[in-house]
């Protein structure tokens, strides 16, 4: 993917990480996309304008996306050394990744940022984690879904209020 080529060849001190729909993001553990978002194909999509100024390798980012670099190096496979199991769950599946560091704030070898509570060196504490997220999805979707029925029923009583005094009215008119 060339998200860890990019932090090496223009020396990035932040967490450089990639997310799926945007591209390379250059940021902090907290606000991943802080700095720059370089897309897939090797165009800068966001800078910061706070901080275009205070890192150099912005204007080396530019200029080498003017060049086409930028692309090539987007587009290369990283190269990793030693590298150990970690495991994370997604859609209720627990899922083995590696990474070259244990450990928040890291990446994976895909890129995807390492949080504390949704990487793991044991898998067991992945399934556990991957349970317990399930079950608050379970209850936040069912007090979402009673919200959306609640707000339904008052958006239906208002318009059977205003059909049935439209009709009122529509028959009082016959009488005109």
């Amino acid at each position: 993917m060339g998200f860890k080529t990019i932090k090496e060849n223009y020396k990035i001190g932040h967490i450089v990480a990639v997310y799926p729909g945007e591209g390379i993001c250059i940021g902090s553990s907290y606000v991943h996309d802080a700095l720059i978002t370089i897309n897939f194909d090797g165009k800068i999509t966001k800078v910061s304008s706070l901080w275009s100024n205070k890192y150099p390798y912005i204007a080396e980012l530019r200029a080498d996306e003017a060049t086409g670099e930028l692309k090539r190096l987007v587009q290369m496979k990283d190269e990793f050394g030693e590298v150990f199991p970690v495991y994370t769950y997604k859609h209720g599946r627990i899922l083995k990744e590696w990474c070259e560091i244990y450990g928040w704030p890291n990446v994976t070898t895909e890129g995807y940022v390492m949080y504390e509570n949704t990487y793991f060196r044991d898998k067991q504490k992945a399934i556990y984690a991957c349970k317990e997220s399930s079950k608050l999805g379970v209850k936040y979707s069912y007090r979402h879904l009673r919200e959306r029925i609640r707000d339904a029923r008052r958006s239906l009583s208002h318009a059977i209020v205003e059909l049935s005094s439209e009709l009122y009215f529509y028959i009082l008119s016959l009488f005109l």
